[in-house]
This record gives C-alpha cells, sequence and structure tokens, in this order.
C-alpha cells in the first residue's frame, strides 16, 4: 500500500463492498491541490476497492472569503470590523479575486501580512494614509501560530488540517459500521 497521510467541502466520491477483507472500511480526506498527496489518495483508493474495500474520497475545495468569514472563524481575536476590513485590503490589492477566493499561497506569498499592517491605498476602509487595516495590531501574524493564517491555508486549500468533514466522515464510518454488522446477522 502506498504510504500517505491523508489531511481534510466535500465533493466525493464512494464505493463499498460486500466482500470480507483485512482492511477496515477506509476514508480519505484531502485537499486536491496539494498533488502529491492526491496521486498517493488516488493509488490508495484504486489498491483498496480492488481488494473489496469500502473507501470513501472527501475533497476539500477551495473556499472564497466573505467580509464576515474571519471573524466568525477567529473571534474574538477578529471582530467584524476588522473581518471587513481585511476583506477590503485583500479585494483592494488583488491578494483575492472578483469572487473571494485567494489567488495565491498564504505560505508561498505571506505579504498579506505586511499588506495588513502597513496597508495599501483605501484597504484600511477609512484610514486613510496607507495606516494598516484597523484592529491589526492585535492580531497573531506569525506563521504557524496565527489563526488568521490558519483560516488562510483552509481557505486556499493545498495542505491542511480541517474539521468542516468531520461529520460526513463520522456519518460514512457509521453506515459502513451498521452494513457490516447487517451483513453479520444474514444467516448463510
Amino acid at each position: 500500500m502506498h504510504q500517505s497521510k491523508p489531511a481534510a467541502t466535500p465533493s466525493s466520491s464512494s464505493s463499498s463492498s460486500s466482500s470480507s477483507s483485512s482492511w477496515p472500511p477506509t476514508l480519505f480526506v484531502h485537499m486536491p491541490r496539494d498533488v502529491w498527496l492526491a496521486g498517493a489518495v488516488a493509488a490508495n483508493v484504486a489498491e483498496l476497492r480492488g481488494q473489496g474495500v469500502a473507501v470513501h474520497e472527501i475533497r476539500v475545495q477551495p473556499q472564497p472569503l466573505t467580509p464576515l468569514y474571519l471573524a466568525q472563524r477567529c473571534a474574538p481575536e477578529m471582530d467584524e470590523a476588522t473581518s471587513r476590513a481585511v476583506y477590503a485590503a485583500f479585494r483592494a490589492s488583488g491578494y483575492i479575486d472578483g469572487r473571494g477566493y485567494l489567488r495565491h499561497s498564504p505560505r508561498a506569498l505571506p505579504s498579506w501580512r505586511q499588506l495588513l499592517l502597513s496597508g495599501a491605498a483605501g484597504a484600511g476602509g477609512g484610514g486613510g494614509g496607507g495606516g494598516g487595516v484597523p484592529g491589526a495590531e492585535r492580531l497573531r501574524l506569525r506563521p504557524e501560530s496565527s489563526p488568521l493564517a490558519e483560516e488562510l491555508n483552509l481557505l486556499f486549500a493545498v495542505h491542511e488540517l480541517c474539521s468542516e468533514t468531520t461529520s460526513a466522515s463520522l456519518d460514512w464510518l457509521e453506515r459502513q459500521h451498521l452494513q457490516q454488522q447487517r451483513r453479520q446477522r444474514q444467516p448463510i
């Protein structure tokens, strides 16, 4: 079996088989933008299905930034006014496209931090003079310790842990368990 470490809005494919297998039902949650991991998942899915294993794949796709997304996800550090100002700064600078999707990986292009601190023309939403996003001084912006950075990584969806698929994952695993119990109760 190929070694991979599956990482995590669901577009999915699944397969179940009633044949017995030495492998339990297997679930992969990953971000297809992580090309290496997507390839490893595809190879594992094919191999497991070939062995009659019930397999389910949940693909986490990029999501758009909205004006209040960060307030909802990074509270209490990020209030609504700051969330709107960050959104406006990203939009004014071209960091997000017209639909709100990040144009670049926040890890690969970390200049978004400087944008929030120093500002861009009109990005501060009323502060004038490029003084940064109001409220940015309260934000933790260091890589790997910033809730904002983690949420941006999740929105870009290349390689990040997430909990958005937990319910769908647990529901699928529970269905597999119930199907297995039913099969075991059937007379031979």
